[in-house]
């Protein structure tokens, strides 16, 4: 509404005014964002002071109290088998048995081969199946310079398996281009001596056959027109060597035996050397192989002129071998050398492996029916499963097992 106003000249006239605004839009406008910004800043940190909703506590779990901690049983170790005895009677008996290894479908049978006590357990296993008891261990080792680290290694692993069965029977051949002189090579015979010592903490006995059957003249190491030479290197080794390494002379009994004379000449001169009385062999032995002799004759004749030369020492055969056909007469043989028949005899080594064709035309030295034991090698070879078959010796063997 416009107000009137009398002016100086006595009229009226109406005055002007200003706009009046309301107000109150504006203030609640205004109220409205100061709110909002309130909000912003407020209600964040209301939010951060409010209690969140409590969760459900979880059921009480059941405690279970600690259990006392229970031993486990203790297991018995395992026990190696009860040996069963290689007494005959009088002697014990060895073995180099390439026909039990064979049936344990083993091909490799030298210290390398038997080197590995997987393959070395194979093989006492199929000797006590086949003889009928744990026969003592015999084998060969060439000195010959080709791969010598490698096979030193070897054989003192073989010495050491062999040892759990008894003595060790150890052929030792100086092969090679050096013969007789790796005897005075420091280097190899300190090896050899520290394998030789190892075993000697076990107890291990070692028959070192000394260049065994170098009477023969077409042998590679042949003592025939050396013998001094052969006895020289074999009292160098033994001095080199620890004392549970046994010295044993052990020529070929077959050539002795043909030879008679000059090999009875060439045994002196290899047993003495310089002396008159036996200054280093511990044991007589000899190689047998029943061929076209007479085996209790020829061994007769050897056993007879050997105990003259020294009536202390004592025997061993190193290998007896020969074809199955003649079984009958190496039962005779043995029969008489458990009942004393060889009174210093002290030990048998069978040998049982084909041999060459000049030794014995049919090339099958052994105790097993040789058409059976050659199917059943096959079959142990190629199904890498051991086979099952029993010696001629065995009944006898077990026999003389004490109840």
């Amino acid at each position: 509404m416009a107000t009137f106003r009398k002016n100086s000249s006595g009229e009226w006239r109406a005055e002007p005014t200003s706009r009046v605004i309301n107000p109150y839009p504006y203030i609640a406008s205004v109220g409205i964002a100061m709110l909002a910004g309130i909000a912003i800043l407020v209600v964040p940190a209301l939010a951060n002071n409010i209690p969140a909703t409590p969760k459900p506590k979880p059921a009480p779990q059941a405690v279970i109290p600690p259990q006392p901690q229970q031993e486990a049983a203790p297991q018995p170790l395992p026990t190696k088998p009860k040996l069963i005895s290689p007494k005959y009677g009088q002697i014990k008996l060895g073995a180099f048995s390439g026909e039990a290894a064979h049936l344990a479908g083993l091909t490799h049978i030298s210290t390398v081969g038997l080197a590995n006590p997987t393959a070395y357990a194979a093989y006492r296993t199929s000797v006590r199946n086949t003889y009928g008891v744990d026969l003592e261990d015999m084998n060969y080792f060439s000195l010959d310079s080709k791969n010598l680290e490698t096979r030193l290694q070897a054989l003192q692993s073989w010495i050491h398996l062999a040892g759990e069965y008894g003595d060790v029977t150890l052929a030792l051949e100086p092969l090679g281009p050096n013969k007789y002189e790796v005897f005075e090579d420091k280097v190899t015979m300190l090896k050899l001596a520290t394998i030789f010592t190892s075993a000697k903490k076990k107890n291990i006995t070692i028959w070192v056959r000394f260049a065994s059957e170098s009477n023969l003249r077409l042998s590679e190491y042949s003592a025939v027109n050396k013998p001094e030479k052969f006895y020289a290197a074999a009292k160098s080794f033994k001095s080199q060597m620890p004392d549970n390494v046994k010295l044993v002379f052990s020529p070929l009994i077959n050539t002795y035996y043909q030879g008679k004379s000059s090999q009875q000449l060439l045994a002196k001169k290899m047993f003495f050397g310089p002396n008159s009385e036996n200054k280093i062999w511990d044991c007589i032995g000899g190689t047998i192989y029943r061929t076209d002799l007479p085996l209790t004759k020829a061994y007769r004749s050897y056993y007879d002129y050997m105990s003259e030369l020294a009536p202390k020492t004592p025997f061993q055969i190193c290998e007896v071998g020969g074809p199955y056909s003649r079984r009958e007469e190496l039962l005779a043989f043995l029969k008489d050398c458990s009942q004393g028949e060889y009174p210093r005899l002290q030990k048998v080594n069978l040998f049982a492996r084909n041999i060459n064709k000049r030794a014995d035309p049919n090339s099958e030295f052994g105790y097993l029916e040789p058409v059976k034991r050659a199917t059943k090698s096959q079959q142990a070879i190629s199904t890498k499963s051991p086979q099952l078959m029993d010696s001629f010796l065995k009944p006898i063997l077990e026999s003389a097992q004490p109840n």
